[in-house]
């Protein structure tokens, strides 16, 4: 696996965190490793890192309709924040992401 101070370069990191805290449903089992992530770049260098080094890893939105099992994830969780919740209307166009301002 890996430590989780490698991880923190990334973003925050919470380590045995209960998927339940971060779903509408309010049900998951813990994670071995969730990891709050800002940026776009914080992103692609993280999955990076976690797939040269094969570690299981899944993204978590806002948690809206996801059906988390009881059972532990042996992994990490990506959960987006920061840049990724921001976004505009442009007339009727929905424009996500950073440069959504």
């Amino acid at each position: 696996m890996i430590e989780e101070s490698v991880l923190a370069a990334f973003g925050r990191v919470k380590c045995g965190e209960p998927l339940c805290r971060h779903t509408t449903y309010k049900i998951g089992g813990p994670a071995d490793f969730l990891v709050e992530v800002d940026t776009q770049n914080d992103l692609q260098n993280l999955v990076s890192l976690l797939d040269e080094k094969k570690i299981p890893w899944m993204v978590l939105g806002n948690g809206s309709n996801v059906l988390a099992s009881d059972a532990p994830y042996h992994g990490v969780i990506i959960k987006l924040t920061g840049e990724f919740c921001a976004y505009a209307f442009h007339g009727e166009i929905l424009k996500p992401g950073p440069d959504a301002r």
